[in-house]
Parts: structure tokens; sequence; C-alpha cells
């Protein structure tokens, strides 16, 4: 996963592109076919995509924290709850499993959390559509940006600025 720091606060944000081709097939590309996919996407689109960006992100956040404070609140310590979060769409592949204790815990909290994902995917599709797009819009934005090198560096600049505008 790529990560992109945000000059003059400190921070490293993952970048949640969901890279679908390795950034190493990327430099191989001919700079003309880079520029392609560059000029597809207005400074305007990037704009409007990294402001919805930081407020997916903040969504996105505040989601795992809830859910994290759930499975705390249950006597699971914060890493772990963490990581069973984060591993919420398939239990089986965590590691280390679930314990028989950690099971029951999670049976009994898994409304909440459910809840919790049902909020947060209707925060980010409202976010999405107050900004103008539609979700396949945005969807479609985000993969061009993971693609494209220009796009990233765009998209990096943008966000240095909204975060020092804030």
């Amino acid at each position: 996963m790529k990560k992109i720091a945000v000059a003059g606060t400190g921070l490293v944000f993952p970048l949640l592109l969901g890279y679908s081709t390795p950034v190493i097939a990327e430099t191989q590309k001919p700079v003309s076919e880079r520029q392609m996919i560059a000029q597809a996407v207005s400074q305007s689109q990037i704009e409007t995509f990294a402001e919805i960006w930081f407020i997916v992100r903040n969504i996105n956040l505040l989601a795992l924290e809830l859910t994290s404070r759930v499975l705390r609140s249950e006597g699971i310590p914060r890493e772990r709850a963490v990581a069973i979060v984060e591993g919420f769409s398939n239990l089986d592949d965590l590691e280390p499993p679930l314990t028989d204790q950690e099971e029951q815990t999670f049976e009994r909290v898994a409304p909440l959390i459910r809840g919790v994902s049902q909020f947060r995917q209707l925060a980010v599709r409202d976010e999405i559509q107050k900004a103008g797009l539609t979700v396949e819009e945005y969807e479609e934005i985000r993969q061009q940006i993971g693609e494209s090198e220009a796009l990233q560096q765009q998209f990096q600049e943008v966000l240095q600025r909204l975060v020092q505008e804030q």
C-alpha cells in the first residue's frame, strides 16, 4: 500500500486507492500513455476527489474507532480489536484466529458493528453525492489516480494544500 506524507503535519496517510496493478508496472508504461491517463481526470475533479477523500477518511477512521471501542468495552485489547475490525469481512483469515471467548464476544456485539458499518457506507455515499459525484464517478477517479503517477502527484499536491488551508 502506498502512503502519502502530508507536508507540514507530520502525518502519513495510507493512500486508499486500491491499486489494481503493481507500481513497478506503472514505471514501464510509455510516458505518453501516463499523460493520456492524467488528462482524463481534470484538476477540478482531483480537487473534488481530494476534498471527499479527506471526509471519507475521517468517516472510516471514526467507524474503526467506534467498532474498536465496542470490542474494547467487552475486554478485548485495542490492538486485537483493531485487527478484528479490519478483518471483519473475513474473520476466517484472521491471524491469530479468534479464541472461543473472542468469538462469543464478537457474536454478541456483531449487530452493533454491522450498524456502524452500514452508517459508514451511507455517510460515505452521501458525502460523495453532496460533492456532485456518483459513487461510480468517485471510484473511477480513484482508480485513475491509482494507475497514474502524474495524477498521484497532483492528488498529493492538492492534499497538502488542503491541509495547509485547515
